[in-house]
């Protein structure tokens, strides 16, 4: 099959190591962190893609995919509301980043349940400055995240952003969540070292790439996988079984 991916860049060693042997022709296109605490604007981009697949690539590799495949799950609901216009797109049945790299639904509830917005880091948000590792009185000064909206809606309204998407701990653990192509990896030794300077306890959680895997290489069964066909779109559910539904786009 001929398909094209469009990945958050947290995922890029997992995808990577995929992509490295599936039988299938997979054009990818990372994008990088830096609008998820704005769901519209992500959406919108992320749109922009699924409408126009070749844009980020060469006009030899214009070839004609068969589905177009995202490595999101709803994330704060940037994946609400996309629209699968003239070829299918395939979305995993994932409220977030956590359950993809944790392998599945019932590892995110496991670790996540009586806490689903409990803060983790990993390899991939570790790589690209975003380390998620913060005790209650930790200021982010030096994160270039934080100096982004300070830049953009100053400094009281960037602590406020920051706080909300941000929680503080109900407890005092630092999560990590490592998978078999990144554990091991200096980014988690680092983030170890932050956690114990913060006076967290750094808790380690084995995640594997089943998600990612059944992603770039199918098949896309019903329970782990939503396939949206044409003229429908992205419809969230906000459980822990099904999560999304694909509902037609109203015509008029």
């Amino acid at each position: 099959m001929n398909l094209k991916l469009i990945a958050c860049s947290i995922f890029q060693r997992e995808i990577c190591a995929a992509l490295a042997t599936t039988p299938h022709v997979v054009d990818v296109e990372f994008i990088e962190l830096g609008d998820h605490d704005k769901p519209d604007r992500l959406r919108a981009f992320v749109q922009s893609r699924i409408d126009n697949p070749h844009a980020a690539h060469s006009q030899q590799s214009a070839r004609a995919y068969e589905a177009v495949l995202l490595a999101y799950g709803i994330c704060g609901n940037a994946a609400t509301g996309l629209l699968a216009r003239d070829i299918p797109l395939v979305i995993p049945r994932a409220h977030d980043c956590a359950t993809l790299l944790l392998g599945s639904r019932e590892a995110f509830v496991k670790h996540f349940g009586d806490n689903p917005s409990h803060p983790f880091g990993c390899v991939g948000y570790f790589e690209r400055g975003h380390n998620n590792c913060h005790g209650e009185l930790e200021r982010p000064v030096n994160d270039p995240e934080y100096l982004r909206m300070v830049a953009e809606y100053g400094e009281e309204n960037a602590r406020y952003i920051w706080e909300t998407m941000r929680p503080p701990l109900v407890d005092n653990r630092a999560l990590f969540i490592t998978t078999p192509p990144t554990r091991g990896l200096p980014a988690e030794a680092n983030f170890k070292k932050m956690a114990g300077e913060q006076g967290l306890t750094y808790e380690e959680l084995h995640g594997h790439t089943g998600f990612l895997d059944a992603l770039v290489n199918g098949p896309w069964d019903d329970a782990d996988f939503l396939t949206v066909p044409p003229g429908h779109r992205v419809r969230a559910v906000y459980d822990q079984t099904l999560v999304m539904a694909a509902e037609p786009i109203e015509t008029h």
